[in-house]
């Protein structure tokens, strides 16, 4: 069974800042990459709707959490609106989108966790004719934020409180 698309504001299940029908709204008025988003079935939108959530809440990204019942990290103490609303930043929901077109455009070429590879200590991996080296130190994230979703999370890069949601 697929996991539904919930993009419930401090939801405690939410999966995705945006829903499928934001994402088919922004990608709207450009035509080239329009074509590029629609050219998937809306379960695969989803689908990449819901990993670009996840690599976007893997990042560092400033503010604390509003709850800790929440899912993901926004909403934050910073995105609440004068009535006492929260609200997800529209950057993050179109970083969200054009990750997401990325992701099904630009599918990873391997299955290898570098990650997890470097955080158990290994240096270096290879078979005849290839190698791949490891530098020491904190690991890099597995997918490359894409161009487009880094500008519009710049911002809220860097810093950022981590909480543990259970």
């Amino acid at each position: 069974m697929a996991t539904i698309l919930d993009a419930t504001i401090g939801g405690e299940l939410a999966n995705s800042y945006a829903e499928l029908a934001d994402a088919d709204a922004y990608f709207e008025d450009d035509p080239h990459r329009r074509e590029l988003w629609l050219q998937h079935e809306p379960v695969q939108r989803e689908r990449a709707l819901r990993f670009a959530t996840r690599y976007i809440d893997r990042l560092r990204l400033r503010g604390e959490v509003l709850s800790l019942g929440q899912a993901l990290h926004f909403p934050t103490s910073e995105t609440v609106d004068r009535q006492g609303e929260a609200y997800i930043p529209a950057a993050i929901q179109y970083a969200e989108c054009e990750w997401a077109l990325s992701l099904l455009e630009n599918p990873p070429q391997s299955r290898i966790d570098r990650a997890a590879l470097r955080s158990q200590g290994v240096e270096a991996i290879g078979r005849p004719g290839l190698e791949e080296r490891y530098a020491k130190g904190p690991a890099l994230p597995v997918v490359p934020i894409p161009p487009e979703a880094y500008a519009f999370l710049r911002p809220w890069l860097g810093g950022g409180v981590a909480a543990t949601r259970g």
